[in-house]
């Protein structure tokens, strides 16, 4: 994913009818002095978009807003864009109101007009500095890093479809729903460690009676991660096999983050260089054993035969 800056945007409405200063104030996580009021000296008749000028060049002449932030306008528009591409910040607002002057219709909150993102890979199965250590790619260069860790992520997502699971773990722990097919066994989404085990006994949905430990087993012994639950042989209750009756709140996913199995790390990265050296093809197209052009819009099937062996052939 590229880094994307974030941006706020109010529109300014009103025309000045008295002289004096306009307010606009910025809030933003990690300026200095957040919340900032800047005055803007205005005077009459000064339209909207004299407005929304006259504050573009007061906030960014403020040092502390400055060093974070860059104002501009489009006409009415003012906009707040951050220098630094981060992770959306939803406590950044822009507000205006009269201060000494009049005409203006003050308006405390500003729209989030692009939303912020540290760019990266989220949940990949391998990284770029492992891609261009690998294939040799040497240096710095912000559109084909960007460019990588796209296809990156892209070629993990296709893994997650091929092998109906994903390999990183979605912390913290949380609820998911399941139908057992009978009182002995119920097959959950993979994750790596339970918290509790709730029935619902008398189809209420109420999830009124908590398993303990001394109930149910978890499936496969001897792995890191579980796939299904069996009732021990003296349990006190068995699993009610009605619709969505067994809520289980767990760390979900086959792996804890960062720690992918070593073939599905190396089939990542096999996939994500070829799929990135077919931007080199026309229009995108490579040709198949049959000498036809195909668009290349899946797994190798040698790719695929990598990560088989972790295909999940049942579904919570």
């Amino acid at each position: 994913m590229p880094a994307i800056q974030q941006q706020e945007s109010i529109l300014i409405v009103g025309t000045i009818t008295g002289n004096g200063n306009a307010t606009v104030t910025v809030t933003k996580a990690g300026m200095t002095g957040s919340p900032l009021a800047i005055s803007v000296p205005v005077v009459s008749p000064d339209s909207a978009a004299t407005v929304a000028g006259k504050m573009v060049a007061a906030m960014n002449a403020v040092g502390n807003f400055s060093a974070v932030c860059l104002a501009y306008n489009v006409s009415a528009t003012l906009y707040v864009m951050v220098l630094t591409a981060a992770a959306n910040d939803s406590t950044m607002n822009v507000a205006y109101t009269n201060g000494s002057c009049t005409g203006l219709t003050p308006n405390a909150a500003s729209q989030h007009a692009v939303l912020g993102d540290a760019g990266g890979i989220t949940n990949g199965y391998c990284t770029l500095a492992d891609f261009k250590a690998l294939y040799s790619v040497t240096g710095a260069d912000a559109t084909r890093d960007a460019a990588i860790e796209d296809v990156i992520e892209d070629v993990s997502r296709a893994i997650d479809d091929a092998t109906h699971r994903k390999f990183y773990g979605a912390s913290p722990a949380t609820a998911r729903y399941f139908t057992a097919p009978t009182p002995e066994r119920v097959y959950i989404d993979d994750c790596t460690s339970i918290t509790a085990v709730a029935i619902d006994v008398d189809q209420s949905l109420g999830y009124n009676v908590t398993l303990t430990t001394s109930d149910y087993w978890t499936e496969p012994v001897n792995e890191s991660f579980i796939e299904w639950l069996e009732s021990k042989p003296f349990a006190t209750w068995r699993l009610p096999c009605h619709q969505y009756a067994i809520r289980i709140t767990a760390v979900w996913g086959y792996c804890l983050t960062g720690y992918h199995p070593g073939p599905i790390r190396r089939a990542c990265l096999l996939q994500s260089n070829r799929i990135y050296e077919r931007r080199k093809a026309a229009f995108g197209m490579t040709s198949g054993s049959d000498m036809a052009p195909q668009t290349v819009i899946k797994l190798d099937n040698d790719v695929i035969e990598m990560v088989q062996p972790y295909v999940k052939n049942w579904f919570g």
